[in-house]
């Protein structure tokens, strides 16, 4: 049986991955010529939360399942990344470190253009960050 914070960690991995889901449904590509109104724009503000939440709360997962795999923390999210690989979890570490700097891009970026890049670039780290999550619940009953 995995230890309950793993559990409690990928059930918020989950609820969140849900609720990412959600967004990728109803996603329309964002047009750097279009002038959106402030209720249109509501939409893409919570696919970016939501991305960044589900990102947020696999890395969370990640170092509690790191805990339980290794006597020791790893310093580098490269590392922590790397040993979740090996679980089949993550396919691509390198990916999930290009996940985390697209997250701080969209922090700071407000530049239409900008953003009518950066959206197709959310939706699919999107959906490999909800494979990921599939993958977990099938390490964690396996566990």
């Amino acid at each position: 049986m995995p230890n309950p914070l793993i559990l409690q960690a990928y059930k918020d991995w989950l609820a969140a991955c849900t609720l990412l889901e959600d967004s990728l449904d109803r996603y329309l590509p964002y047009k750097a010529d279009k002038s959106y109104s402030a209720k249109e724009l509501e939409f893409y503000d919570s696919l970016s939360f939501r991305f960044i939440k589900s990102l947020e709360t696999a890395f969370y997962f990640f170092r509690s399942l790191e805990r339980d795999l290794s006597s020791e923390t790893k310093d580098f999210l490269r590392d922590r990344l790397l040993l979740i690989e090996k679980t089949g979890i993550v396919v691509d570490a390198e990916q999930w470190l290009i996940a985390r700097d697209l997250r701080n891009k969209i922090a700071h970026s407000y530049d239409p253009d900008e953003l009518e890049k950066m959206f197709p670039q959310i939706q699919a780290t999107s959906l490999m960050i909800i494979q990921s999550c599939k993958r977990a619940k099938i390490f964690i009953k396996a566990k």
